[in-house]
């Protein structure tokens, strides 16, 4: 929706570890949901107290927000909150969002002016009526179709055999082949991989393949990745968080800094709460809004699901391996 999201904060009420053998970790969250328009402005809100534990840190977090329940009354009540702001901004804003569309629609950009007349629900009768009127002079676009991958792909390919013209890949950046779809989280390379032992790269350690769940902890090879290691590669944390298991093939070898012109709708990022600096955990994402791109500030589907606001300066595009989101 290009005017509403429903967002959400967390906070960490109490951490705690279990008296047991071996200890777990135990957590205690608060976490605040809201509904808020496209300026951040709220129009509904609610917090919710959930508890987790985990053998770690993460799988505690994930643990506690699984165990939310939103089919609960105090849910519900939030979204039937937000669902009459919501309507009251459609039965009084109509010109605004009909003059939005049509400003997108002569700029080119039809999509656009699409998603905001859609975005009308069919009970703001009138709003909704003279938007389907517009939208009938609208030539239909195509959305793009998205491959439903959820997995990093091409983790630590081998450089391409000599004659390929890809054979200048510097040391420590994963080439992806040509013409390679998805493959699995452990490829069969047939070389030895182009990392070195020191390189610098971004590791995923949890045992976790939901998209929305990953982070990426800046890390240093120790053991590079080859047929004896089940092509997986020993690192260590560059972060004070020391994983259960240094071993893993969800490795990013290679991303920049991301600009304003390369953030559309649609693009799959990577980014960080602070601004980034050698010891920043990243967590993988998609820009699903950029109406405040003008402020430095586009709005990402990311960690645990959610929308949030990103300035672009805490936002990196990965270059090595390809990137896919759900």
């Amino acid at each position: 929706n290009p005017f509403f999201v429903m967002d959400a904060t967390v906070d960490i009420l109490t951490k705690d570890l279990t008296p047991t053998a071996p200890p777990m970790h135990a957590l205690n969250l608060q976490i605040n949901f809201f509904i808020k328009d496209a300026n951040g402005a709220v129009f509904s809100e609610t917090s919710i107290e959930a508890k987790g534990v985990g053998q770690n840190e993460t799988k505690a977090y994930m643990n506690a927000l699984q165990n939310i329940n939103t089919s609960s009354g105090q849910c519900k009540a939030m979204v039937d909150r937000g669902k009459e702001k919501i309507l009251e901004f459609y039965n009084s804003q109509c010109d605004f969002i009909i003059s939005k569309a049509k400003a997108l629609q002569k700029q080119g950009n039809d999509r656009e002016a699409i998603k905001v007349l859609k975005s009308v629900p069919p009970v703001s009768k009138e709003c909704y009526d003279m938007c389907m009127e517009l939208l009938a002079t609208i030539e239909h676009v195509e959305e793009p179709v998205v491959q439903k991958d959820t997995v990093v792909i091409i983790v630590n390919t081998p450089t391409p055999a000599a004659g390929t013209g890809a054979g200048n890949t510097p040391a420590g950046a994963a080439a992806p082949a040509a013409g390679v779809a998805a493959t699995t989280p452990t490829p069969a390379p047939v070389q030895a991989s182009p990392l070195l032992v020191g390189d610098v790269v971004l590791a995923q350690y949890d045992d976790e393949d939901d998209f929305y769940h990953k982070r990426y902890l800046p890390s240093k090879v120790q053991t590079v990745p080859s047929e004896v290691t089940k092509w997986q590669t020993q690192l260590i944390s560059l972060t004070n968080e020391t994983p259960d298991d240094s071993w893993t093939t969800d490795i990013l070898t290679k991303w920049h800094k991301a600009s304003s012109t390369e953030l559309r709708d649609g693009t799959v990022v990577i980014y960080t709460d602070y601004e980034p600096e050698a010891t920043s955990i990243w967590y993988p994402g998609v820009v699903v809004m950029t109406d405040e791109l003008f402020k430095g500030i586009v709005s990402i589907k990311g960690r645990w699901g959610s929308i949030h606001k990103v300035e672009v300066s805490k936002i990196a595009i990965v270059d090595a391996p390809i990137l896919r989101a759900p």
